[in-house]
């Protein structure tokens, strides 16, 4: 796993990249480099967080969708992790919350969010949730009331999130973000920080053939 530092160093990295292809606005840039200015401030402990706010997210340019034209994917970004993490599901992770919005023509059209349940919560432990209080929302009234289901879903990070924002609304720049050996470097770090314990309860459960609970027992948050 990464020190704060060189987390820093892969945010620094990753918003090269996007700016190059032209996926990013310039104006998340210091949204990267204030989360990236608190990972240096950690040095090179195995411990660190960050956080990439509702007021101050990553704002990626306009795309355009067979039904919607001008969509803008804004990511926001809560993560923790633990230097010496217990066995288990949870990993290193004691707070992770990757949420992406998507907006056109100043009106909210989506959101979802990768969530670390709370310790007292109905859920799968990591989980993708629809709905919830939009960036700088005024107008709850409107937003989505239920929250529930909760979907069984691996960790996301802020790297994996970026691939898919660029996977599914900027499909030509990802194939050619895909030959870029910088950019396979760090979605492969993120794969193996965000899904390697994760998958690893996967074939524990499936190894053992005495098993009682489902997986879903397994990945139940309580």
């Amino acid at each position: 796993m990464a020190s704060a530092k060189e987390m820093a160093m892969q945010l620094r990295q990753l918003y090269l990249l996007l700016l190059d292809e032209q996926l990013i606005e310039s104006d998340s840039v210091p949204a990267f480099e204030k989360a990236a200015s608190t990972l240096e401030a950690q040095k090179d402990s195995a411990s660190w967080g960050f956080t990439i706010t509702r007021t101050d997210p990553i704002r990626f340019c306009l795309a355009h969708t067979k039904k919607v034209n001008h969509v803008q994917p804004i990511l926001q970004a809560k993560l923790s992790v633990s230097g010496n993490p217990p066995d288990g599901i949870k990993g290193c992770f004691s707070v992770l919350n990757t949420t992406l919005e998507l907006h056109s023509e100043g009106q909210l059209l989506d959101r979802w969010h990768v969530d670390l349940a709370n310790d007292d919560q109905e859920g799968p432990i990591f989980h993708l949730q629809y709905g919830g209080h939009s960036s700088g929302s005024t107008m709850r009234h409107i937003e989505q009331k239920l929250s529930v289901p909760r979907w069984v879903h691996p960790p996301l990070d802020i790297v994996l999130a970026c691939e898919l924002v660029v996977a599914n609304f900027f499909p030509e720049k990802w194939l050619r973000l895909r030959k870029d050996p910088k950019w396979m470097a760090l979605v492969r770090a993120a794969e193996s920080f965000c899904y390697t314990g994760y998958f690893n309860a996967f074939g524990k459960h499936y190894s053992d053939p005495l098993r009682k609970e489902t997986m879903l027992q397994k990945l139940w948050a309580s």
